[in-house]
């Protein structure tokens, strides 16, 4: 939904701008469909299977740079 992304969005920026990560992770179970796409609508990439609480999950992360180029184009 526009909410969730809206949420994951101004989390990501925070990490980022507030508290000075260099990297952002975001962890979803791969039968989450919604979850996986969102990680890959804010810029996520999929970086490797895993399995989290015995199910499958997948990791993405975004990079400081790459946010920062994303958000100079938008």
């Amino acid at each position: 939904s526009t909410t969730c992304l809206t949420s994951a969005a101004f989390i990501i920026r925070s990490g980022f701008d507030t508290l000075g990560c260099g990297t952002i992770l975001g962890v979803a179970e791969t039968a989450n469909i919604a979850s996986l796409k969102l990680c890959e609508k804010l810029g996520m990439k999929h970086k490797r299977d895993t399995v989290r609480n015995g199910r499958a999950a997948r990791i993405y992360a975004i990079e400081r740079h790459t946010y920062q180029m994303r958000s100079s184009t938008s």
